[in-house]
């Protein structure tokens, strides 16, 4: 009449060994490792993020102060910023550029490079313009 309990616990058992179970730990482990990925390259991009943000805001202070400092000392400012910064030789040569109505304009133009794995590179033109009176 009632099924015995050795016949469920076989039927439990074979239903596991069926595949459905292997199926949701393969989905697991495929979400977990794009998760990583994902942590990966986001860590990567946002720290890209910080440095231009970081060079950006030495610029926009080294703009307030224009009256009081040469270009030169400007240029060594920002040449030491973008030094610490671990950014490239490109991004501690700005232009600079002063007009009579007392306004100065800074550029920094330089490549962002963001290696994955050792294997792709993602390059991407960053550029700073300042442009304020002082």
């Amino acid at each position: 009449m009632w099924p015995s309990r050795t016949s469920s616990r076989r039927s439990w058992m074979v239903r596991s060994r069926s595949g459905e179970a292997g199926v949701s730990r393969v989905g697991c482990l495929i979400a977990l490792v794009l998760f990583v990925l994902g942590a990966y390259v986001g860590v990567k991009v946002v720290r890209s993020e910080m440095d231009y943000r970081r060079l950006q805001s030495a610029a926009v202070q080294h703009a307030r102060l224009a009256e009081e400092q040469p270009d030169q000392t400007i240029r060594e400012g920002l040449q030491a910023r973008a030094a610490e910064l671990g950014l490239p030789a490109a991004a501690g040569q700005p232009t600079i550029r002063r007009f009579p109505d007392h306004r100065i304009q800074i550029i920094i133009q330089y490549p962002a490079a963001l290696d994955f794995f050792g294997r792709w590179q993602w390059v991407r033109s960053r550029r700073i313009e300042i442009d304020r009176k002082y």
